[in-house]
């Protein structure tokens, strides 16, 4: 059994591992201290006691720790792993990788940014989706097509710099009266905010190339559950060469500044009902051949298996 452990932003993460791990034959469980503040339909179980965790860790064969943080459990003669996807790896990855290079066997890397760092026997595992929970819709949700931006933090997406595009096509006599454009920053839970995104033609993820004074610029879950909902995703992606040398193709469209941005939502507000569709369906696709659960599992079991 492989033991995933998660603290409290990260189950919802830990979840969709374990049971893309579950989906080809392989049993396990994510287990976290607390539960997500986003309230997620389903996430990682919350542990109520400290032999409950102890029970669990001894019964797994491989334990993988979420997010860069430690939880102590007994790993003598098991395969260990840690998951680096976040802002605490980004923060100081010398710090981390001290911390977690002398206990692991392999590192998980979720993004491309985080990639090279120094974590031990890096592995590049994108992120993943339910395909089977999260179902599409492809067809027009108005006369006008539907721009959306519904960031959970302004700062790290870039949303001034997305509001300033959507004014300039505002001004367009060509193109403001084929599209509109609906936003909110408001954090809302799970289902609100795929119910709203659902509500979109094409959705920008994000537009934000610098971060803690580094470069950054890497698409995540709501991407990923805009593109399962088949929308037309839009995001930054600077690490798009690369990952079509390991992964192949890759749908969403990728725009690492303002003016590529602007230049790619012109050419999608321009486009007739039959290419958005053909656009739309060929998201889906990608998702499901690329970040499904029975992908990433298939990966995951793979890596597992060569330690």
């Amino acid at each position: 059994m492989v033991l995933i452990l998660a603290i409290d932003d990260w189950a919802n993460v830990a979840y969709s591992l374990a049971e893309s791990l579950k989906s080809i034959g392989k049993p396990a469980l994510a287990l976290t201290k607390k539960k997500h503040s986003f309230h997620y339909p389903k996430e990682a179980k919350v542990y109520s006691t400290p032999r409950e965790l102890k029970n669990a860790a001894k019964k797994a064969d491989t334990i993988i720790w979420m997010h860069s943080k430690v939880t102590k459990v007994p790993t003598s003669g098991k395969k260990l792993l840690v998951f680096h996807g976040g802002s605490i790896y980004r923060r100081d990855p010398g710090k981390i990788n001290r911390i977690f290079n002398p206990l692991v066997h392999a590192s998980l890397i979720q993004t491309g940014d985080l990639l090279d760092l120094g974590a031990k026997n890096e592995i590049w595992l994108q992120a993943l989706v339910d395909t089977a929970t999260i179902q599409p819709s492809f067809e027009k949700v108005s006369e006008l097509k539907t721009i959306a931006h519904f960031p959970v933090s302004q700062r790290t997406k870039g949303t001034p710099q997305v509001y300033q595009v959507i004014e300039e096509l505002k001004k367009s006599s060509v193109l403001k009266d084929k599209f509109r454009f609906i936003s909110s920053d408001k954090n809302v839970s799970w289902k609100e905010n795929i119910e709203r995104v659902s509500k979109c033609d094409i959705y920008i993820d994000a537009l934000q190339l610098e971060l803690q004074g580094k470069k950054y610029g890497e698409w995540g879950i709501a991407a990923l559950e805009a593109a399962a909902l088949g929308k037309i995703v839009v995001s930054h992606f600077l690490s798009y060469e690369r990952y079509l040398k390991e992964f192949g193709n890759c749908a969403i469209k990728h725009v690492n500044s303002v003016e590529e941005l602007e230049k790619v939502l012109r050419n999608l507000i321009q486009m007739n009902d039959d290419q958005m569709k053909e656009e739309k369906v060929g998201t889906r696709e990608w998702v499901e051949k690329k970040h499904s659960l029975e992908v990433i599992g298939r990966r995951l079991l793979e890596v597992i298996n060569k330690i």
